[in-house]
């Protein structure tokens, strides 16, 4: 969160003029808003993590509901809005399926949005200061923390982690893992992989992670097995 009572939000909506009022009604009440107009911008568009996401579900390419479901696996902790112009009760039921906090309908008022952004806020602040015993990978520290303890990570393994952790089925092909545990200018050999991942495994294992929280997936890529709470602080 960027203080006590403010969050990071994220608005996933692809009409430009309300996205845009949504973000001013957060900003005035305190908020740091962040804005995309699609799903697939998400792992590549963001600086900060978001507290707060607030999606859109008929979207170009990817859906709401896709996106909804990642990012209840890569962040359990966030919390997840719903706001759409579908009313149907199988898209509400699918929308608290697939991890949505609530689910809105537009159009909504200013005032009630603001109060329900305010209400997830003291709910977070409120999750934070009792803790948890979950890993949790902390963006801006390079850090890795978790029930045994904590490790700082290099900025390769940073990269990997966090994409593991928000790729669909937390899970990603050998040459991504190549690329994120690689320099600009060249992808190690899959050799070079194998001992760089070892030491991500073991980093993770330090911190109290179980012995297979990365597993290979024979002639596809590598997969997350244990749940990673991100966190922007």
């Amino acid at each position: 969160m960027t203080s006590a009572h403010s969050l990071v939000v994220l608005i996933i909506e692809d009409n430009d003029a309300l996205r845009e009022a949504l973000a001013d009604v957060i900003r005035r009440d305190g908020h740091m808003c962040l804005e995309l107009s699609c799903a697939e911008e998400v792992e590549d568009s963001l600086q900060q993590t978001p507290d707060l996401y607030l999606i859109d579900l008929n979207l170009p390419g990817e859906d709401g509901f896709s996106l909804a479901r990642r990012v209840r696996t890569s962040q359990p902790d966030a919390a997840i809005i719903m706001l759409t112009a579908m009313t149907a009760i199988n898209d509400r039921l699918q929308g608290y399926e697939t991890g949505a906090d609530l689910y809105l309908t537009k159009p909504i008022h200013p005032s009630e949005l603001c109060s329900i952004v305010n209400a997830f806020a003291r709910r977070l602040k409120g999750n934070a200061e009792m803790g948890s015993s979950s890993i949790r990978l902390y963006t801006s520290k390079s850090l890795l923390c978790g029930p045994l303890g904590e490790t700082t990570l290099t900025n390769s393994e940073l990269k990997l982690i966090e994409a593991l952790a928000r790729a669909p089925g937390q899970t990603l092909q050998s040459w991504q893992v190549a690329t994120h545990l690689g320099q600009a200018e060249s992808l190690p050999s899959k050799a070079s992989v194998e001992v760089r991942l070892s030491r991500v495994r073991k980093k993770m294992i330090d911190v109290g992670a179980p012995n297979s929280v990365i597993k290979a997936i024979k002639g596809y890529g590598y997969r997350l097995n244990s749940p990673i709470n991100i966190s922007a602080k």
